[in-house]
């Protein structure tokens, strides 16, 4: 029994990770920024715009736009999908990954603070 078990836990874990990789991918828009310190920020404020996206392609390829710039680079995630990490030009940032399903996600950073995002509404 225990055996058996075991192997229902080692493939929940397998499934979720692909789960969580699958329903990564698509168009995300950002709806929520709250600094380290705790404090909301106007994304408006903080951007210039409220057209905050991150895409994230199959192939692990990174696009973020802020209005009209855009930025790409590469996406991986790691430690069970509990951190998620992006290399640009720039260098890597990683996030962990604080809440994620199909349609809303929350993935913070020591320096950046927490970033809330939804699924964009033409995917």
């Amino acid at each position: 029994m225990k055996h058996i078990l075991f192997l229902a836990c080692i493939l929940i874990s397998v499934s979720a990770y692909s789960q969580t990789e699958k329903e990564l991918i698509g168009k995300w828009h950002l709806i929520g920024f709250t600094t380290p310190e705790g404090n909301k920020k106007s994304i408006q404020e903080e951007f210039g715009t409220t057209e905050v996206y991150q895409i994230f392609y199959k192939d692990h390829v990174f696009v973020s736009t802020i209005g009209d710039e855009e930025y790409s680079g590469t996406w991986e995630l790691k430690d069970n999908n509990k951190e998620l990490e992006i290399e640009t030009d720039d260098g890597p940032l990683r996030f962990h990954v604080v809440y994620a399903d199909k349609k809303k996600r929350t993935i913070s950073n020591g320096m950046l603070g927490t970033l809330e995002y939804v699924r964009a509404a033409n995917e």
